[in-house]
């Protein structure tokens, strides 16, 4: 079975296809939600203690603990609060690879 898009339907049935829509220069709004003040605060707090260029694996386990137990899951902008203090979210995994999933799933790498 054959699907026409409607430009290709006008087009065959006599008729011309809309004119294209223009660009517009506005970035498309992102449904990620954004740390709330608090919760970067939280972020910062859970953090401070640690050296990012000396973490262990027992500080790397600590960290995802303390943030899983604050409520913190895995998101970008976990991730991107993460980056702004001086840690990166893959050496964590790194340090602390989460467990696999039953069934093959992959398992994302910090607390989501």
């Amino acid at each position: 079975m054959w699907v026409l898009s409607a430009a290709a339907a006008s087009a065959v049935h006599g008729q011309s296809a809309p004119p294209p829509r223009a660009a517009t220069s506005q970035p498309v709004a992102h449904s990620t939600p954004s740390l709330t003040p608090a919760e970067l605060a939280k972020v910062k707090t859970i953090l401070a203690p640690y050296k990012p260029a000396r973490l262990t694996t027992d500080d790397a386990k600590l960290i995802k603990r303390t943030l899983r137990d604050a409520g913190m899951r895995r998101s970008h902008a976990l991730d991107a609060a993460l980056i702004a203090a001086g840690f990166s979210p893959e050496k964590l995994d790194q340090l602390d690879p989460p467990p696999p999933r039953p069934s093959g799933e992959r398992s994302p790498p910090l607390p989501r």
